[in-house]
């Protein structure tokens, strides 16, 4: 594998990183560690792909297996990183997480919501 190839996969998992992250719309700072994170997917994808490249005749097949492979990870993992938010509990605008920030009856409120 030449320098031009490790350019090419890295290049090619960090666009389809950045193009995962805005579909799932990840916010800007997500944007910032993005060339360090597909940095260290295209590192891992190029030692998995050693192995299961192999398994594959040479030639155009496993060249098209490879791009596929290291774009399907970068894929993966751009949505993957995308935020979490924790469900809002619309009576009292807080997550619904801990028991003691609503007050200590979010069960019973929400219970009690769906009878009215």
């Amino acid at each position: 594998m030449t320098m031009g190839d490790l350019l090419l996969a890295y290049a090619l998992v960090l666009v389809t990183m950045g193009a995962a992250s805005t579909a799932a719309g990840a916010p800007g700072t997500r944007y910032l560690s993005a060339p360090l994170v597909a940095l260290a997917v295209a590192i891992i994808a190029g030692v998995l792909w050693s192995f299961l490249g192999t398994a594959l005749p040479r030639g155009v097949t496993r060249v098209t297996g490879g791009v596929l492979f290291f774009a399907a990870l970068g894929f993966v993992v751009g949505r993957a990183t995308r935020p979490r938010s924790p469900p809002i509990n619309p009576r009292f605008g807080k997550t619904r997480g801990n028991d003691r920030e609503c007050g200590g009856n979010a069960d019973k409120v929400s219970q009690n919501s769906l009878l009215i």
